[in-house]
């Protein structure tokens, strides 16, 4: 990759899946930022982001 990046991390409110699939289709991982509820976090890892940033790791043991 350009510079050696491998990642695009972006605030989630930013988040839309057709730039996850360019993401993807140029060989970057997406990842969003700030999610801080489980609706959220379904959300995006039922979309298929690679990364979920929280201030609220104990919702991730609810993820199924």
């Amino acid at each position: 990759q350009f510079l050696g990046c491998e990642w695009i991390d972006l605030d989630c409110e930013l988040f839309n899946a057709a730039l996850l699939d360019s993401a993807h289709e140029n060989g970057f991982k997406l990842g969003v930022w700030t999610v801080n509820t489980l609706a959220a976090m379904q959300r995006f890892a039922a979309a298929g982001v690679d990364s979920i940033t929280t201030d609220r790791p104990d919702l991730f043991l609810q993820l199924r």
